[in-house]
């Protein structure tokens, strides 16, 4: 009867520790599988941030990156120049903070040399030109990602009026106004510029 119930204490013991045994598996069990589904979770958090930030850096360089800016040079075959305007043979956009600055070269209509330099934003106001240009200030107004509205004046008054849009690859600029030149007479002129 003692033999028995020793064995039966022994039992009991054994069943016991294979029980805690058990448990404690099933606690580092149930631990880790909630330690990997936190850490599971939290790189899944982790890339959809990093996703998202990327998302955003890339859509602010898109923005940020303004097609006109470069070095453009008159493509004459393809333009439709006013007669007696003279041309721009090199535009250059550069961009100077908030600012930017257009230098143009080119000749006028007797072939003599010009140059001039304008800077400012494209807000639509008027900002002086310095140089010898056919207009001593100029207008920029943006008019979508790709597209400046130009207004440039002579003497505070209207010269021209028009457009300058580069097209969805980059590698093309067309400027296409209606003007009034000096003797009042209208003019229109479409100048179509490469990528330099």
């Amino acid at each position: 009867m003692i033999v028995a119930a020793v064995r039966g204490v022994s039992d009991f013991n054994d069943v016991t520790s294979r029980f805690y045994e058990r448990a404690d598996q099933c606690a580092i069990a149930i631990d880790a599988t909630r330690y990997f589904r936190r850490y599971r979770c939290m790189i899944k958090t982790q890339i959809a941030v990093m996703a998202l930030a990327l998302s955003f850096v890339a859509a602010g360089a898109c923005f940020a990156a303004d097609p006109h800016m470069g070095t453009w040079k008159l493509n004459e075959a393809k333009s439709k120049l006013a007669p007696g305007m003279g041309k721009n043979n090199t535009v250059v956009y550069t961009e100077m903070k908030d600012k930017m600055e257009v230098t143009v070269d080119g000749v006028d209509k007797d072939g003599k040399p010009r140059h001039g330099v304008w800077m400012g934003k494209a807000d639509g106001k008027t900002y002086k030109v310095k140089g010898n240009l056919a207009w001593d200030a100029a207008a920029y107004k943006v008019v979508n990602d790709h597209t400046y509205g130009i207004t440039t004046m002579k003497g505070g008054k209207v010269f021209t009026n028009g457009e300058s849009t580069v097209s969805v690859d980059g590698k093309t600029r067309t400027v296409t106004v209606n003007g009034t030149d000096a003797d009042g007479k209208k003019f229109k002129s479409k100048a179509v510029y490469d990528k330099g």
